[in-house]
């Protein structure tokens, strides 16, 4: 009986290490495929906010404190000497200041030129540290003021304005400080974009 008993126990023994052999070989199984998975998942993440940071940093230019405040400091003088220009020019004749039959003054008309002249100055004076597209645009946007000078002062020569050339004027004059506008966005949005590297 003793025996048989030892056979029984050997038996439920052998078994029993067969099932938990079987029960651990699965459980380790699973247990690699799910870190596996896991794993994988993960990467898939840190490689998606990778690529949204390179993305981020492809986007802005990055430079040194001094250039950064330097080419700052020239689009602010830039835009302070445009700026008059624009409005000196555009208000030489105006919806406000017509009045039908009304010669145009003469100092407003040299103002706007004096202005138009500083502009283009300071333009010159930044145009190796500027944007090219930039540049070019600042410079489109002061042909544009002189050229309407231009057509103030053959306009001046008359005793008045007639009502067609004051549409022509203000029509014109909207168009300068539409583009003008434009330009100052383009501006920001290059120097919003901008990074110093300390």
């Amino acid at each position: 009986m003793m025996q048989k008993l030892g056979e029984i126990t050997l038996a439920c023994i052998a078994s029993a290490g067969g099932i938990g052999g079987i029960v651990i070989a699965t459980i380790k199984f699973s247990s690699n495929m799910i870190a596996e998975k896991l794993s994988q998942k993960y990467e898939q993440k840190l490689e998606q906010k990778l690529e949204r940071y390179k993305t981020e940093l492809s986007k802005r230019e990055y430079m040194s404190k001094t250039r950064f405040d330097t080419e700052f400091n020239l689009y602010r003088n830039l835009s302070q000497k445009f700026s008059q220009m624009v409005m000196e020019v555009i208000t030489v004749i105006s919806d406000d200041s017509y009045k039908e039959g009304e010669k145009i003054e003469t100092t407003r008309l040299n103002t706007a030129v004096d202005y138009a002249k500083s502009a283009i100055d300071e333009l010159y004076a930044a145009a190796p540290f500027i944007q090219k597209e930039i540049y070019d645009e600042l410079l489109g946007v002061y042909e544009m003021c002189r050229k309407q000078c231009i057509v103030y002062s053959k306009i001046s020569k008359h005793k008045n304005i007639d009502n067609e050339k004051y549409i022509e004027a203000i029509t014109y004059n909207r168009k300068i400080q539409k583009e003008y506008n434009n330009l100052l966005e383009k501006i920001r949005d290059y120097t919003m974009k901008l990074d110093v590297i300390d």
